[in-house]
């Protein structure tokens, strides 16, 4: 399913052009810049919605083949921006390659910082994709710590963190209860709540789904699962894996 929604989010947009082409700017102009649909869309299924522009569209195929490439959901936001904000998150020793991938409706920037502080310049990266509303950018073998993504701009912004690794987070929905299956992890685990906006929060009407532990070297490991849930139920742990959820 995430990855039908994906498809269908890239398919769409790309269809709006002749829509585009009357609202110069696009998509940094006053009010929606998308159906609203588009976004509940790919937010309650884990599909990435990403405002490409006419002529952009050819770089969809990675966004569309990121489920298989970056499997992982290490941390993921979306919201509106006015001005400037900063999200950092973990990177472990398990991550073999991390794709960013971010989308802003008046985008001024898109900065990745490794955990030593400088932005990593794009003649670095594995992948370096400059688009009018966004960046895309993967990093094979990131450096372990915690890195940051500043994004700068206004409106609609979206992004996700993916990454391919062996440590994973699998929740399935049931009818009064999630079920919380973990792997690689060494010990204990804790699950928590994000907010859409990626804050965690223990009241918000929308949130995801994420867990936090140490790999086998002791750093700091986080997955989130990519929906974005509406309703409240209760969390049970799977056998499958050693982690013990503290709810």
């Amino acid at each position: 399913m995430r990855w039908i929604a994906t498809f269908l989010l890239v398919l769409s947009l790309r269809g709006q052009d002749g829509q585009n082409q009357q609202r110069p700017g696009w998509p940094c102009v006053a009010g929606r810049a998308v159906d609203p649909a588009y976004l509940e869309l790919s937010e309650s299924t884990g599909g990435q919605l990403f405002l490409f522009q006419k002529g952009e569209v050819e770089h969809a195929s990675v966004v569309m083949m990121a489920p298989s490439s970056h499997p992982v959901t290490l941390y993921r936001a979306v919201g509106q921006l006015s001005g400037e904000r900063t999200f950092e998150f973990p990177v472990d020793s398990s991550v073999e390659s991390m794709l960013v991938m971010a989308s802003v409706q008046c985008r001024q920037s898109v900065s990745v910082f490794d955990p030593s502080g400088p932005e990593v310049p794009g003649a670095k990266a594995a992948r370096n994709i400059d688009l009018k509303a966004g960046r895309i950018v993967q990093i094979d073998k990131p450096s372990f710590g915690p890195w940051r993504l500043r994004l700068s701009g206004s409106g609609l912004f979206v992004f996700s963190v993916l990454v391919k690794s062996k440590i994973t987070l699998h929740v399935s929905e049931e009818d009064e209860q999630f079920r919380i299956r973990t792997n690689g992890f060494r010990g204990s685990v804790t699950a928590y709540e994000f907010d859409a906006a990626g804050l965690k929060t223990e009241a918000a009407a929308r949130y995801r789904i994420a867990v936090e532990g140490a790999d086998d070297l002791g750093f700091k490991v986080l997955r989130t699962n990519p929906v974005l849930f509406k309703s409240k139920k209760r969390l049970s742990l799977q056998a499958a894996s050693r982690a013990i959820v503290a709810w």
